[in-house]
């Protein structure tokens, strides 16, 4: 991990995002049909999915961690 501006960055998750974006602009890979706002959607959309996927393994690692098991309304 290092540091940015006052914030930490996770190398290992910045690089699968990336990858990510990537994988999603190769798919769209006419981007001239793309129309203006259009082509942010595709970039942001799957940083989002990138971030909640992320988001949702750490909190299950962080139970896992303490071997406690999820309650109901969880």
């Amino acid at each position: 991990m290092s540091a940015f501006r006052g914030h930490v960055l996770n190398k290992e998750r910045l690089t699968h995002a990336t990858v990510v974006v990537m994988a999603m602009l190769a798919v769209y890979g006419n981007g001239e049909k793309l129309s203006f706002v259009d082509a942010p959607k595709v970039v942001v959309a799957p940083v989002i999915a990138v971030a909640i996927a992320h988001g949702f393994s750490d909190v299950l690692h962080a139970l896992a961690v303490r071997q406690r098991h999820l309650t109901g309304p969880e």
